[in-house]
Formats: structure tokens, sequence, C-alpha cells
């Protein structure tokens, strides 16, 4: 057998092995402890920003910790009541990189949106509000979000 197809059949294993292990685990049903159908996420678009924590003035601990590039999780609830959101770098949570006021209803969906990088453009949030309209006709809806 030639080099080459020895190092092509190595590779072909090689990728089967890593798709077999990382395939496993399945979907499941409820979600991360603490998701909610309402409440605040975060949308962390910054491949090379640190990971993000969420707090809240009028919450004791954080709403979201550990919130990383591409890995969104569901929504957490909030208390309704007025409050101040901030968007810190994990384990340093006087680095606010974004803070934001909001009145907080029980059914209110926001998203906090993390873009940007941290050599030439700089980190950037936006609170973006995750209104759902209602239809009767069988229509569906999608949101496209452009942080470049």
């Amino acid at each position: 057998m030639s080099p080459f197809k020895i190092l092509r059949c190595t590779s072909v294993l090689c990728t089967l092995m890593t798709l077999i292990a990382c395939g496993g685990g399945g979907g499941g049903g409820g979600g991360s402890e603490g998701d909610s159908s309402y409440g605040v996420r975060v949308l962390h678009a910054a491949i090379d920003g640190a990971p993000v924590d969420i707090t809240s003035s009028a919450a004791a601990s954080p709403v979201l910790t550990q919130q990383v590039f591409a890995g969104t999780k569901g929504y957490r609830s909030l208390p309704e009541v007025p409050q101040s959101l901030n968007l810190t770098r994990s384990q340093a949570a006087s680095d606010v990189i974004g803070s934001f006021a909001v009145t907080v209803a029980s059914t209110d969906r926001y998203s906090l949106l993390l873009y940007g990088d941290t050599a030439s453009f700089g980190l950037k949030t936006r609170l973006i509000k995750d209104e759902i309209p209602t239809t009767s006709d069988g229509s569906a809806f999608i949101r496209v979000v452009n942080a470049v």
C-alpha cells in the first residue's frame, strides 16, 4: 500500500473516531438548569472574546455565567422590577463590557449580543428585545442579526 493511501485511511479512521466520540449524549428534552421561556440570554458572537456573565442589580448572584463564543444557552428569568443588566467578563465582575437599564415584565425576552473583536474593532454590546409577532395564518418568522 502506498504511503498516500495509508495516510488517507488513517485520516478517515481518525475522523470517524472523532465523530463517534462526539455524537453521543442525545438531546433529551429539558435544557439547562434554570432555563426559562422568558428573561435574558447571551448571544456571544465575538470569536476572540472571553467568556462572559450577566449580572443584574436585582439579583444576588449572576443570572448567567461562563457564556462562550457560539455557546448560546436558553433564557434565564429575571425579577419583574426595573434593573440594570451588566455583561461582564467571567471571573472579573468589575470588568463591565456593557450595561443596560431594563424594566422587565413576566413575558419579556431579551438577548445581550456581544460582538466585535479584541484587536482592532473592539468588543461591542447591544440589547435586543426579542419580540415574537403573533400570527394565525401558519406563517413562520426568522430574525437575522448581522454583527459584522
